[in-house]
C-alpha cells in the first residue's frame, strides 16, 4: 500500500512541477513580448522629440512621420508591421488612442508650420501635449508589464511551496 501511496505522490509531484514549467514559460514569453511593447512605446516618444527638432531647423523628415505611423498602428494591433504582441491592458489601450489622435494634430500641426500657417508656439503646444500622454503610454505598458511579473513570481512561490510539500509528504511516506 504504501508503494502505491508513494508512487501516486511522485507522479502528482512530477504532473506539478511540469504544469508549473509551462506556466513559468508562458508567463516570460508574455514579459518579453510586454519589453517589445515598452520599448517601440519609448521609441514613440523619441522619434516624435527627433521629428519636431528637425522641422524645427528646418529639415522636414516624412520618412521619420510615416515610421511613427507605422510604429502606432503596430501598438495598437491595426497594421502590425513589426510583429508586436498586442498588449492588452484596458488603460494601455486607452491612452494608445488618446496618442494617436493627438499624433494625428502633431502631423497637421507639422504640415501647417511647413507651409506658414501653423505658428512656432502652436506646432511646441501640439508638441507638448504629444510628449506627455506618449511618456504616459510608456509608463502604464511599464506598470502592465510589472504587474504580470509579480502575477508570475507569485506562481513561481506557491508552485515551489506545492512542490516542497508534496517533497515533505513523500519522504513521511517513505
Amino acid at each position: 500500500m504504501k508503494k502505491s501511496r508513494l508512487l501516486y505522490v511522485v507522479i502528482s509531484f512530477s504532473v506539478l512541477l511540469l504544469v508549473q514549467s509551462i506556466l513559468i514559460i508562458f508567463s516570460v514569453n508574455e514579459m518579453n513580448g510586454d519589453a517589445k511593447v515598452v520599448n517601440y512605446s519609448g521609441l514613440v516618444r523619441g522619434a516624435t522629440q527627433r521629428l519636431v527638432k528637425l522641422e524645427l531647423s528646418g529639415t522636414p523628415n516624412d520618412a521619420l512621420i510615416e515610421k511613427l505611423d507605422k510604429y502606432l498602428d503596430s501598438l495598437l494591433g491595426h497594421k502590425n508591421e513589426y510583429g508586436l504582441p498586442y498588449m492588452s491592458d484596458k488603460a494601455f489601450q486607452a491612452k494608445l488612442g488618446e496618442l494617436y489622435v493627438v499624433w494625428g494634430d502633431l502631423k497637421q500641426s507639422i504640415y501647417g508650420y511647413r507651409k506658414g500657417n501653423v505658428t512656432l508656439e502652436q506646432l511646441i503646444s501640439a508638441s507638448e501635449k504629444h510628449f506627455t500622454l506618449a511618456d504616459e503610454s510608456v509608463h502604464l505598458a511599464e506598470f502592465s508589464s510589472e504587474r504580470k511579473l509579480v502575477r508570475t513570481q507569485f506562481f513561481i512561490f506557491v508552485g515551489m511551496a506545492v512542490i516542497l510539500f508534496i517533497l515533505f509528504v513523500s519522504s513521511l511516506l517513505g
